[in-house]
């Protein structure tokens, strides 16, 4: 089994400055804090965001998807090289 070129990413982000954080949200509590058209009913699942550890910084999450990779695919689309 071969690895997605997002999830070799993710790994290379692991052992860089960024590092991915994924979490799967199914409470109500997330999805009312979630802005725009992602707080409804649909706002369960997977979510990804890089973070820099030590720093406030991170990037907002992305998600809902239905796996873990599906989140990470997600964060390589919008932030890999």
């Amino acid at each position: 089994m071969t690895k997605t070129d997002a999830m070799e990413w993710a790994d290379q982000q692991q052992q860089e400055f960024m590092k991915v954080y994924t979490g799967y949200f199914d409470s109500h509590e997330w999805c009312d804090s979630l802005e725009g058209d992602r707080a409804d009913a649909d706002s369960h699942g997977w979510y990804a965001r890089l973070s820099a550890p030590g720093y406030l910084d991170c990037t907002e999450w992305t998600g809902p998807c239905k796996t873990e990779e599906g989140a990470i695919n997600q964060l390589y689309e919008l932030y890999g090289e």
